[in-house]
């Protein structure tokens, strides 16, 4: 049974690697300390916007198909354009880091929900690195209105501790066998 004071390890998604990342960046050793290693800040995710509704002041969630996905390179840059659509129009994707990677993850003709900062250049929207997944991924999990952000360090995210890694540690704890004992007196 995972207690408070169990190591990090016991944790389905938890490693060596990870662990010692945890330990010397944010001093987490135990299950305890992760539990009260608090969010700086939630994420409204329980609106979804159309893309003829953006405004570039706002985070957005949008369900749509990517399409016409083209790499290009300006000056030593190399960058993914791709264009996400809905019923309403279409915006302007970019990424400029896991190129490669992000190619062959995005399949034609799946439908996806996407969420980032949207951004006016070159008189249209765009959105640079969205988070996205796939509608289907996104109907499996378990979905709450708000997404809890954690603050992390650039050592960390080399490793990909990131905060939606964190928060998927801290929800794997409720996911087993738990058991905190009471602290406060019967009385």
């Amino acid at each position: 049974m995972l207690q408070l004071n169990s190591d990090i390890t016991y944790i389905k998604g938890v490693g060596p690697k990870r662990a010692e990342i945890l330990q010397s960046e944010l001093n987490i050793k135990t299950v305890g300390d992760l539990l009260f290693y608090f969010p700086y800040k939630y994420q409204d995710r329980s609106r979804f916007y159309k893309i003829s509704q953006i405004r570039d002041d706002v985070l957005v969630q949008i369900r749509g198909k990517f399409c016409c996905m083209k790499a290009e390179i300006k000056g030593k840059k190399k960058y993914l354009k791709a264009e996400f659509q809905d019923d309403t129009g279409s915006i302007e994707i970019v990424w400029f880091k896991r190129i490669d990677w992000i190619k062959k993850d995005i399949k034609p003709e799946v439908e996806y929900i996407i969420f980032g900062k949207p951004n006016f250049f070159k008189n249209r929207f765009s959105i640079v690195h969205p988070e996205y997944e796939t509608v289907e991924n996104f109907n499996n999990r378990i979905k709450t209105p708000f997404s809890a952000e954690y603050s992390t360090t650039e050592k960390m995210k080399k490793f990909y501790v990131n905060s939606k890694a964190i928060a998927k540690i801290i929800r794997e704890i409720f996911r087993i066998d738990f058991y905190i004992y009471e602290t406060l007196p019967a009385y």
